[in-house]
């Protein structure tokens, strides 16, 4: 299809479901379709779809999920919810979505704008671990609801959301920029580049702690998301790894990081205080 329009019906605007595989669509305006814009699912693959314009929807407005893989958005524009329906996930990468692409999308009104959910929703798809999924830039401004978040990480019944990535991220009016709702899920890897924020509470909501100490032992952290260095010891070392791991955490409160020239290698070959929310990334050498 060169430019589809399914507006204003009373279930999915289009479904690539199941099986489906090598569909191209240039544009596609499923705004005011009651349950969802767009949902990919059960095994389809290599879809390609231009342009992506949804809202209005019940559930999430675009849905990758159970085993689909390959599939890509290039641009997607999410508007507001259907109303009363706010508190869902604008985009939603679920149940064994492998190796996705969306080059760039904006989400505006909503709880979430992007969920990665591992669940072992369907039985009929045995690795259920959401990953490899990326977007290119995600901007999104959410209905500033109650836990309203950019990006939302979960996991269930053993499966996990990883390995998943963004490139550029903005949020804006929200409680979290990025959270991490599971206990197991974070020392998964999630990686991105760059990410602002604007008027959100909490940037970054993690729940992988890391007490300090005087040697802070990052290699023992299996996660190049950021991870929480928790009380006020002094650090002086960040343990040892092979050359080239990167660990990216978050601080939460005021230490000291003292300067060595082979342990810790600071800027200006000077020691620095952190204050509370202060990132920081290390590489090994």
């Amino acid at each position: 299809f060169g430019e589809l329009h399914s507006t204003n019906n009373g279930s999915r605007g289009i479904i690539i479901d199941p099986n489906c595989y090598s569909n191209q669509i240039g544009s596609v305006d499923t705004r005011g379709s009651t349950n969802s814009g767009l949902l990919i699912g059960h095994n389809s693959y290599r879809n390609q779809i231009g342009l992506l314009i949804c809202g209005g929807h019940q559930n999430s407005a675009l849905w990758i999920h159970n085993a689909s893989y390959e599939n890509q958005v290039d641009s997607v524009i999410v508007e507001a919810p259907a109303t009363g329906y706010e508190d869902n996930s604008a985009i939603l990468f679920a149940w064994g979505a492998l190796r996705n692409t969306i080059g760039q999308a904006t989400v505006t009104g909503w709880r979430r704008g992007v969920q990665f959910k591992g669940d072992d929703a369907d039985p009929t798809y045995t690795d259920s671990d959401t990953k490899y999924n990326h977007i290119g830039a995600l901007y999104v401004t959410t209905d500033n609801g109650t836990g309203a978040a950019g990006v939302s990480f979960d996991a269930n019944n053993g499966y996990f959301a990883k390995d998943n990535s963004i490139g550029k991220l903005h949020v804006k009016n929200a409680t979290y920029g990025i959270i991490d709702t599971s206990t197991t899920n974070y020392p998964n890897k999630f990686d991105m580049e760059t990410a602002t924020f604007e008027n959100v509470t909490t940037p970054l909501s993690i729940t992988l702690d890391i007490a300090s100490a005087t040697t802070t032992d990052l290699s023992t952290v299996n996660t190049e998301a950021y991870a929480r260095i928790t009380g006020t010891t002094t650090i002086t070392g960040l343990g040892t790894a092979s050359m080239n791991v990167i660990r990216k955490v978050r601080f939460a409160g005021a230490l000291t990081l003292t300067h060595h020239a082979t342990a810790l290698v600071l800027p200006g070959s000077a020691n620095i205080t952190t204050a509370a929310n202060d990132t920081a990334e290390f590489v090994s050498l």
